[in-house]
């Protein structure tokens, strides 16, 4: 037996914002990529965590030791480095941690915000589809008259403010993602799941 209210034979509407929410979230959590981003992210934030808590301490610290006391011959200035010259060097998850989380958040970054432009882009084609139809059939049955050269006076301006946009998004996407290549492909991955 179904759970589907019509299925049941009860008449009574299902609830289409909740199964639209359920689909839009099942897409998400499917996408492999995503999920991939997140665990680089999440393990890039852990290491870099542990990073920050097992750094040595820096070996130019100056002791009070006699042996350290700076000499006055010009000789033993030149064998010994200066502290300020010596610094640790850093370890490979000082570096690379740091860049998982960046690459990782540019990435779900990008993904999200290409999956969302295109559920609106479908949705905002769907509506327009719906009106260019309506008014085609009202014109058809001569119940409406429409000027077609002010509408496309209207969708040409609406294509040339599109396009202006999105290069704007584009500019704007590129200065403040860190890593443009991990936003890159997050926006190709988001738009063929979205």
């Amino acid at each position: 037996m179904s759970n589907h209210p019509i299925a049941d034979g009860t008449g009574a509407e299902p609830n289409l914002g909740a199964a639209a929410s359920r689909r839009v979230a099942g897409s998400l959590m499917g996408s492999k990529s995503l999920w991939t981003a997140i665990l680089v992210t999440v393990l890039g934030a852990v290491s870099w965590g542990y990073s920050a808590l097992t750094r040595p301490e820096p070996a130019n610290a100056i002791s009070s030791s006699p042996a350290s006391a700076p000499s006055s011959s010009p000789a033993s200035s030149l064998s010994s480095p200066s502290p300020i010259e010596t610094s640790p060097s850093q370890r490979l998850i000082d570096q690379s941690a740091p860049r998982a989380v960046r690459y990782g958040l540019s990435f779900i970054g990008a993904f999200l915000v290409a999956f969302v432009v295109k559920k609106i882009i479908k949705s905002v084609l769907i509506v327009a589809g719906l009106v260019f139809a309506a008014i085609a059939a009202l014109k058809y049955f001569g119940i409406f008259e429409y000027d077609w050269s002010s509408a496309q006076q209207h969708v040409e301006h609406g294509v040339e403010l599109a396009r202006e946009e999105s290069g704007r998004l584009a500019k704007l996407a590129t200065e403040y993602l860190p890593s443009s290549v991990a936003g890159g492909l997050g926006a190709i991955f988001g738009a063929r799941r979205g």
